[in-house]
């Protein structure tokens, strides 16, 4: 089980360094080809589908915009032309690479042409009426095994034109009786199909007639007899039609709506045949209910009325699309019968009115009272409340007649100021004041032309928890703080733009966060929640980790390099050169070696921080994310979000090499390890935790947690994992246990 924590109006991404999106950023990203692997026919096209993949789990087909090139044009061209952008035409024999560049990364496919060796036509044999179309598919096998779909690309005839025509996409047209062959046809080879064509002789509707209650549905079936004595369902062949389409329509697959009280015919014709007529009749309801009952609106809101119609055969149906509406004060109240808002009256003034809904002779009603307001007002009126606590407000109008209603759910809720306390508007917790910074703020709640304020107070939490989670809030430039004790945000530090990877050191409690659009890390005072400075580093910042005993921090940025912080004096030392577009970092103070991922390039960069020296690469999998080390610096783990998979790397060996990726599911995001346990948790998107057990590498499990989780990190005494949920904004916890 797990439980959700509201951390900020705008929680955005990450817990430990993982990644997110912004507006004032593009996302690094790396291009996936499509199929990856293909076969065709020297003559014959097929078209390739470029998909751009981001860091932030968006996948953006840009197989129109692409630049897209051929690694041997004797072999095969592609086309970058609009509209025909990635197709690739085989001109020879061979094996080449087709690639597609798109905002500075590239994909790839694998090229084979082969000869085709025969052809088959399917399906093998098909009859058709005459005046009807029928499709034949041709697929081609080749030299190498494999098959390729040449429909659009044969050449397609038939053996006799006066009785079946056929066009360049295998679509076959009966014009007589008879039996035709069909041929698809590629150079010297062919491959061939029967078709028969007859004739329709009659048309006959199930059911002959029916009874309808208003609001019910009947769908019709046209059964055809063919001039070869056989009968067949031409549903999809008629055309249906309805002599008063105003009480029964028909749509063009015979299915008839009751939508008034009365009676239509119902016919389906083909070319020089009609159908008998079928006779539908439609009942009205001999009751209507009319909900909700008896209710009391204030003067300038809304409510929706429902009818339900019951009938004599004992159901029921809802006819509020279906009935007249009408009000016997308009005045007081007015009701809608436009179809996108039948059914909604329109409070308008002190008084009361009876809703009406009508239809065929019957009719029912429900009394409605409008009152209009006087005053409104906010209470409490001066409440404090502390950063990332909330506080309920309630809005309560005074109407004439002196009289009081709680209106917290109809009134339109505002802050002066967001940036010191938020208020929502959303259903459900409407008037719900949360504090961001130290400050105060007016709550204004509006209803009725009404406007009643409350002054709030937001002050900074009274006390500091030992146990904490940070998390960043990108939009609003935040590192919130969680009490892991009580699950409850405590504080709020306001620090550069865009912030995205967030490290703690635990020896000296300093917090490090990258600002991202700042091109600065912020230092944090984790046991004051104080600001201290910020410290100049590569533009870009994306990731942060920290190793406590050289006390260094290194941040991967937009530059391809890790800049390199003192800690003791939190001053920039120097930048190391690393892959494409690192982003994930994870340090193992155990072996002093830091493990970087480069998403553009598909690999681990692996630093000795005794040195800062680069001592390795290694290839994982596609658009490596995030990467998590386990407590002995034995194993690393990497999340890659262009493929399915997580990867392993062993560090015992005598040279970091990768040895096995575990299937994990697509979309990647964060990932963190918990060495007491043995076990990984991956986030990856629309919104999964997938639980990993270290020992066996099987997936235990995958927990819905929220949509689009990205950051994660686990607390070891306790085994908790707290994922970031940027779709929700909020943080999820989630119980080791019970998972």
């Amino acid at each position: 089980m797990f439980k959700s924590l509201m951390a900020l109006l705008m929680l955005t991404l990450v817990m430990f360094g993982c990644s997110s999106s912004s507006s004032t950023s593009v996302p690094p990203a790396l291009v996936v080809v499509s199929p990856g692997s293909v076969s065709i026919a020297p003559g014959t096209s097929t078209r390739l589908k470029a998909t751009l993949l981001l860091s932030d789990g968006q996948q953006i087909d840009v197989t129109s915009s692409a630049v897209w090139a051929s690694s041997n044009t004797a072999i095969a061209t592609v086309s970058n032309a609009s509209g025909s952008a990635g197709t690739v035409t085989a001109v020879g024999t061979g094996n080449c690479t087709i690639t597609a560049t798109s905002n500075g990364a590239v994909g790839s496919a694998s090229l084979t042409t082969a000869a085709i060796q025969s052809i088959a036509v399917s399906p093998g044999s098909q009859t058709g009426i005459v005046g009807t179309t029928q499709q034949f598919t041709a697929r081609a096998t080749l030299s190498n095994g494999a098959t390729q779909d040449v429909t659009s690309q044969a050449t397609w005839s038939t053996s006799n034109t006066a009785v079946a025509t056929i066009n360049g996409s295998g679509t076959t047209t009966a014009l007589s009786v008879g039996s035709v062959t069909v041929l698809a046809g590629m150079g010297a080879i062919s491959g061939a199909a029967t078709l028969n064509t007859v004739t329709l002789n009659s048309v006959a509707l199930i059911p002959t007639s029916a009874s309808l209650d208003l609001g019910d549905t009947l769908q019709f079936t046209a059964m055809g007899t063919l001039s070869d004595g056989s009968s067949r369902d031409v549903s999809s062949l008629v055309s249906w039609s309805s002599d008063t389409p105003a009480a029964v329509s028909v749509n063009a697959s015979g299915l008839a709506s009751a939508l008034a009280v009365g009676s239509a015919t119902v016919t389906a014709s083909f070319p020089g045949i009609t159908s008998q007529s079928a006779t539908v009749s439609v009942l009205a309801p001999t009751v209507i209910l009319v909900t909700p009952t008896n209710p009391t609106l204030v003067a300038g809101t809304s409510q929706a009325f429902t009818a339900t119609g019951s009938f004599a055969d004992g159901t029921t149906a809802n006819l509020t699309s279906l009935v007249s509406w009408s009000s016997s004060a308009p005045g007081i109240a007015s009701i809608s019968n436009s179809t996108a808002s039948k059914g909604v009256a329109t409070a308008l003034a002190n008084g009361n009115t009876f809703i009406v809904a009508s239809v065929g002779g019957t009719s029912g009603s429900t009394l409605l009272t409008v009152k209009a307001v006087s005053s409104l007002t906010v209470t409490p009126t001066t409440p404090t409340v502390s950063i990332g606590t909330t506080q309920q407000l309630t809005a309560t109008a005074t109407f004439a007649d002196s009289s009081t209603q709680d209106v917290t759910s109809l009134a339109t809720w505002t802050s002066s100021n967001t940036g010191i306390a938020t208020v929502s508007n959303i259903a459900g917790t409407k008037g719900v004041v949360s504090g961001v910074a130290r400050g105060t703020a007016v709550i204004s709640a509006s209803l009725g032309g009404f406007t009643g304020t409350s002054t709030v107070t937001v002050q900074q939490g009274s006390t500091v928890p030992s146990n904490a989670v940070f998390v960043t809030d990108s939009t609003i430039s935040f590192v919130t703080a969680i009490d892991a004790g009580s699950n409850l945000v405590f504080s709020n530090v306001l620090v550069g733009g865009n912030p995205i990877g967030v490290a703690l050191n635990p020896t000296t409690r300093k917090l490090y966060v990258a600002n991202h659009n700042s091109n600065n890390v912020s230092v944090i005072d984790a046991n004051t929640n104080t600001f201290i400075t910020n410290v100049g580093v590569d533009p870009g910042p994306w990731g942060v980790a920290v190793n406590p005993t050289t006390n260094r921090v290194y941040v991967s940025t937009g530059q391809n390099t890790v800049s390199v912080i003192d800690g003791n004096t939190n001053t920039l030392l120097h930048s190391i050169q690393v892959g494409s577009t690192p982003r994930g970092l994870a340090v193992s103070s155990a072996t002093n070696r830091l493990y970087v991922t480069n998403f553009g390039q598909s690999t681990v960069s692996v630093i000795n921080t005794t040195n800062d020296t680069l001592i390795d690469t290694i290839n994982v999998g596609q658009g490596p994310i995030d990467v998590a080390v386990n407590s002995a610096g034995t194993f690393v783990y990497v999340a890659n979000s262009g493929t399915t998979t997580v990867s392993v790397i062993d560090t015992t060996t005598d040279r970091d090499v990768l040895t096995r990726n575990v299937s994990v599911g697509s979309g990647a995001q964060g990932i963190a390890v918990d060495s007491i346990a043995g076990r990984v948790y991956v986030t990856r998107n629309p919104n999964f935790l997938t639980i990993i057990d270290t020992s066996s590498y099987l997936v235990l499990n995958s927990i819905q947690v929220g949509t689009s989780p990205r950051g994660v990190a686990v607390k070891p005494s306790t085994g908790r994992v707290y994922v970031a949920i940027f779709g929700s904004n909020n943080v999820s916890v989630v119980d080791p246990v019970t998972q």
